[in-house]
């Protein structure tokens, strides 16, 4: 008699779903028999019927019909966590690429995954890639709309390399790694994405991607210290478009481009993303990304409404005469006072 362990059961499951998910993937619209998932993975109808089981119970939206079979409610853009392991590793080493259906928040599960007590190492860098998140976060506890089929939602957690006091740039080091892949997406139409202080990115005027940077920091054990960015960005509008909020504020990269291969976009874009972030946090390559950032800015040179959320002067008004090499704006009143701006959030005033 032979005994099957319960992991390895488990990562059977595991393979099972990943490659059903695939299969309904590839035949988006179409429906696909439980007997020909069951014939092309070599498993049971019973292992397909428990592996979709629990892709629903996850929270993926998959039709069943008698007698037709299995199919997707809405095209996936599935990512290949395989391809993104093979190529982020040796950025980011050790490395583990977990990809979900559905989760509350990335940034929220990659720190539920990685203070896990089952985890065994600790060092490990980790990216929780979800198709969709029903609590997406923004910055100053806004929230991101994240919804299937639309958008790469993923959270980076790992062990920053660089100073403790440097923490702060990576936000916008962030913004230009998403900038960079954008910009090495071929399409067939012309994609001009452009970065608006501090970590958002534009495109025609609408923004169609978010950062979101937290750190858990150990003073007394700075190699303990932890970093996870969460990135959101819209790839397609929905297509019941936009929440009010937000319908004139959102918008998505490629509605006004087709990108030329969707079917690896998703891997394209992230593992475009990754390996920028990793070039960019080395500090060989900071005048690289400085210069990028200023190059691409949408609010340079530019007249701009300034909320500092401090009680004593909420809102100001003034010219944005530069950007520092630590990523800070340089603000110049009508008064003729000027400032170096840290924190707070702008917005470009027409007049």
């Amino acid at each position: 008699m032979v005994y099957i362990l319960p992991d390895r059961v488990y990562n059977l499951l595991m393979k099972t779903k990943d490659a059903i998910k695939k299969i309904l993937n590839d035949n988006f619209g179409n429906f696909v028999s439980g007997e020909e998932i069951a014939s092309r993975l070599y498993v049971s109808r019973a292992a397909v019927w428990k592996a979709i089981k629990a892709l629903t119970d996850e929270g993926l939206q998959i039709e069943a019909v008698t007698n037709k079979g299995y199919r997707l409610k809405s095209d996936l853009l599935l990512p290949d966590c395989d391809i993104i392991q093979k190529k982020c590793e040796s950025s980011f080493h050790p490395f583990s690429v977990i990809h979900k259906p559905v989760v509350d928040s990335t940034n929220d599960e990659a720190l539920r995954i990685y203070k896990s007590p089952d985890r065994q190492e600790k060092k490990d860098n980790i990216l929780v890639i979800a198709d969709a998140q029903t609590n997406g976060r923004g910055r100053r506890g806004r929230s991101f709309y994240s919804p299937e089929g639309c958008g790469l939602y993923m959270t980076l957690l790992f062990h920053p390399k660089i100073d403790i006091n440097s923490l702060t740039t990576l936000t916008a080091l962030a913004a230009v790694s998403v900038f960079n892949a954008l910009s090495g997406i071929e399409c067939a139409g012309t994609l001009k994405p452009a970065i608006k202080w501090v970590n958002d990115i534009y495109l025609d005027d609408k923004k169609v991607a978010g950062i979101l940077s937290e750190a858990i920091v150990n003073m007394e054990a700075p190699e303990e210290t932890i970093v996870l960015i969460g990135f959101g960005i819209n790839l397609f509008s929905p297509k019941n478009g936009y929440p009010k909020p937000l319908k004139n504020i959102a918008g998505a990269v490629f509605d006004n481009v087709t990108p030329l291969s969707k079917t690896t976009l998703k891997d394209d874009l992230i593992t475009g993303i990754i390996s920028n972030l990793s070039y960019f946090t080395d500090p060989a390559n900071a005048g690289e990304a400085i210069g990028i950032y200023r190059d691409n800015s949408n609010i340079l040179g530019k007249y701009v409404k300034i909320n500092s959320f401090d009680n004593a002067a909420r809102e100001k008004y003034g010219y944005v005469t530069g950007i520092t090499d630590d990523y800070k704006l340089e603000i110049k009143y009508e008064t003729g006072e000027t400032e170096i701006l840290s924190s707070g959030e702008i917005s470009a005033v027409r007049y």
